[in-house]
């Protein structure tokens, strides 16, 4: 916390002396989380131009620590819990209300750099546990038999399949019922284990 308001005086967003984190989060909140874990993460600048290779950037599980940190000091620390951040609905108020480190802003741009990261060939952890495949199947809804995902290369780890799923595993926490469920409001995998339908997909 701590870390990020020296950030936010440091770009003269945040006025020295003032806290960022309260119940009630000012309106741009979601927009400066972004900005301090793509200051410390990602390849690009706050500016738009791209970082040196020399300077040094943390990995995407260090980002996904980061959000984690925004999402328990409101969501825990100031009460404000796991409420997507959305626009009040009461009629004439532009109130924000809810989590901002649950914000579509939030994780979109984690999606971003999850890209970004995997196009430079970073494997996350979950991956690296994979020895050589994955096994899926039998489809019990179908005639589908077992198959397999291997590994692939390094250099081909933005096509990998099977680290992507390693990857969904690792973020969604699903241990058991369907893998792919349906999104609930706020980018979150629902609860429920409702399946995600084609639908939903194509939108």
């Amino acid at each position: 916390m701590n870390q990020c308001e020296s950030f936010l005086i440091g770009v003269g967003w945040l006025k020295d002396g003032d806290s960022f984190f309260s119940a009630t989060p000012r309106r741009e909140a979601p927009a400066f989380i972004v900005a301090w874990i793509m200051n410390a993460c990602d390849s690009i600048t706050l500016d738009g131009t791209t970082k040196p290779a020399s300077v040094e950037r943390g990995t995407y599980g260090h980002a996904q620590k980061m959000r984690a940190a925004m999402t328990y000091a409101f969501g825990r620390l100031h009460g404000l819990g796991d409420m997507p951040w959305h626009e009040s609905e009461v009629l004439g108020s532009s109130r924000m209300l809810g989590n901002p480190s649950i914000s579509v802003q939030v994780s979109t741009y984690m999606c971003s750099l999850r890209r970004r990261k995997v196009q430079a060939g970073e494997v996350a952890v979950s991956a690296r546990a994979i020895t050589s495949h994955l096994c899926l199947g039998p489809n019990k809804m179908s005639d589908i038999k077992p198959y397999y995902l291997w590994v692939l290369r390094e250099e081909e780890a933005h096509l990998c399949a099977a680290r992507a799923l390693a990857e969904w595993i690792d973020a969604s926490q699903i241990t058991s019922g369907y893998l792919f469920r349906k999104i609930a409001s706020g980018d979150r995998v629902a609860e429920a284990n409702t399946p995600l339908v084609r639908a939903a997909v194509l939108q």
